[in-house]
């Protein structure tokens, strides 16, 4: 989110418009616009406050010389702070226009979050408008009755990354980058297993700074080690690209005695690929800024957010890892995918229906062209482990694991023929992203701005999160992933 922020802020800029950035972080170096003001009370916070719209518009006057005649907000029904909800209310009662910038949505594996938020939770009038990161999003707000959204993607850069010429033996394996903290939903186990399946080097870029995810994270970095796996976390400023690949990794041209840099740079620079299993994200940043890095990428498909840019990669991801059911128990699993639905519906006070475990059980246990399979993605961490150890214990069994390709009406290959594939591809061109480019956006931007300038404003009315339950926790929606950790159930 930081870096939209400082992309728009670069764009008004450019135009002359005039603008300030109230924020509650309480790192400012993360901001480099000039035009920051930090309000504490804007940072992450259980704590309600009333008075919270007169800070900001007073800070904002005291800013801009007079009062805002437009306020535009970066997620702000997350939930992540309880004095949000009389804020968002204030600003929407004065009948200033108000442009909400939805990147997270509290509906959406984050139930602790509602007991900060109201039932009244998002305001609709005309002077207001919804811009989410993807079509998906924004189709949810409006089967809610909160039908003024647009798709409003975040800008991309291209900055081809200055790769050095790597020098490599024939035993130097692909080194794979993986640029993420390592949260539950970024699935590391499927990481884990790539290298277990391969022997191909991968790098998990961050550590988790969330108390919650960090248990399951350190369980993957033993596992790694105890099964001798050629996987490290939380490389950047830590070690080195050729640490981890055990070879020399240095440009031919420069002084043999120069030692890597451990920085993110570095390691993008080094990386043969970039690597995403994540199981959802709310815009495909992992599929699009590689590309304006000009370093191929491949990984896990998620189809309902490459929709919005489907014909940009066609044979560098997989749908699914296939996993014979036979090397798991069913019925353990079933219980335990079915206690982790029951309790993500009841910390979202929601009632379970007599059809919706079934619905869950069926869409799980049965992939539609291959129903002796389980993907990978669909499976708790525990059991996760227990088909990586299958393989290791077992190698002659990894061919049984297979990719379905993103591709239609192609049957599934060993993930093994399948990745020495998509390691041979290019990264798609620049040109494709183009309806990305930071000019992009801020047409997109400034067209919103002047609509909503321009708008009749009227009283807002108030749709509820409850609205948005429904789609967003659908059966068919649900990844265990995506959920509480599993030693909380």
């Amino acid at each position: 989110m930081t870096r939209i922020l400082e992309a728009q802020s670069r764009i008004l800029t450019s135009l002359g418009i005039s603008h300030v950035i109230l924020h509650g972080t309480q790192n400012s170096s993360q901001l480099e616009s000039t035009a920051t003001r930090r309000i504490d009370a804007l940072d992450y916070s259980t704590e309600t406050n009333e008075k919270l719209y007169q800070i900001c518009l007073e800070t904002a006057t005291s800013a801009l010389g007079a009062p805002p005649n437009l306020w535009h907000i970066h997620n702000p029904t997350l939930g992540k702070n309880a004095a949000f909800p009389e804020l968002l209310r204030q600003i929407a009662d004065s009948l200033t226009p108000l442009l909400l910038q939805t990147h997270d949505f509290a509906e959406d594996g984050r139930p602790q979050n509602l007991t900060n938020l109201q039932l009244e939770t998002y305001p609709v009038a005309p002077q207001i408008h919804y811009a989410t990161l993807n079509n998906r999003d924004a189709q949810h707000l409006k089967a809610a009755n909160i039908t003024n959204a647009s798709v409003l993607p975040p800008p991309i850069e291209i900055q081809p990354t200055q790769r050095k010429p790597i020098e490599r033996t024939a035993q130097s394996r692909p080194l794979l980058l993986y640029p993420v903290r390592g949260i539950r939903r970024k699935n590391l186990g499927e990481a884990v297993l790539m290298t277990a399946l391969t022997g191909h080097s991968i790098a998990v870029t961050l550590a988790p700074r969330n108390p919650e995810w960090i248990p399951q994270y350190e369980k993957w970095i033993a596992l790694s080690k105890q099964l001798d796996l050629p996987i490290e976390f939380a490389v950047v400023d830590r070690i080195t690209p050729d640490e981890l690949a055990n070879t020399n990794l240095t440009g031919e041209n420069e002084n043999q005695n120069n030692q890597l840099t451990s920085d993110y740079s570095t390691w993008l620079a080094h990386s043969t690929h970039i690597l995403s299993t994540s199981v959802a994200e709310g815009f495909g940043l992992a599929f699009l800024e590689p590309i304006g890095h000009q370093i191929p990428m491949l990984g896990r498909n998620l189809a309902e957010i490459t929709q919005d840019f489907p014909d940009i990669h066609e044979n560098n991801l997989y749908q699914a890892l296939l996993i014979p059911k036979s090397w798991l128990d069913q019925e353990q699993l079933k219980t335990t995918l079915l206690t982790q639905w029951q309790r993500t519906l009841t910390l979202y006070q929601q009632p379970l229906d007599k059809q919706s475990p079934h619905t869950l059980w069926e869409h799980i246990s049965s992939h539609p062209a291959h129903p002796d399979h389980y993907d990978f993605a669909q499976l708790p961490e525990n059991f996760q482990e227990i088909v990586i150890r299958h393989i290791t214990e077992h190698p002659q069994d990894r061919d049984h694991i297979l990719a379905l390709s993103n591709k239609n009406n192609q049957p599934p290959v060993p993930f093994a023929e399948w990745i020495a594939s998509a390691l041979c591809l290019p990264s798609p061109k620049v040109e494709q992203i183009k309806a990305w480019s930071p000019q992009e956006h801020a047409n997109q931007l400034i067209e919103i701005y002047h609509a909503l300038l321009g708008t009749q404003a009227s009283p807002p009315e108030w749709r509820s999160y409850r609205d948005l339950l429904p789609h967003k926790l659908a059966p068919e929606h649900f990844r265990v992933l995506h959920s509480s950790p599993q030693d909380l159930i």
